[in-house]
């Protein structure tokens, strides 16, 4: 069997292993979190614009209605041609 001092050398390095994949298990957990959070602040930006883009479109449509409107009254005020 061996030597307790054969294995403290081995029991190191897998400790040090083990310590070495908690960090990175830290540092993921921590990306992680600044993802989500980036996340929420852009979900929220989105709702702002998609607000925003509601309204003009309503005011494009709006718009389109009153050219719409106008067209037909616009060709009713011109002139006959003039006869020849």
């Amino acid at each position: 069997m061996a030597d307790s001092d054969d294995l403290k050398p081995l029991l190191m390095k897998l400790m040090s292993v083990v310590e070495g994949m908690a960090r990175d298990l830290s540092d993921v957990k921590t990306e992680q979190t600044l993802i989500r959070n980036e996340q929420t602040l852009i979900r929220g930006e989105l709702k702002v614009m998609n607000a925003r883009l509601d309204g003009f479109e309503k005011r494009l449509d709006d718009q389109g209605r009153i050219l719409a409107a106008l067209v037909p009254t616009r060709i009713a005020a011109l002139p006959p041609p003039a006869a020849e």
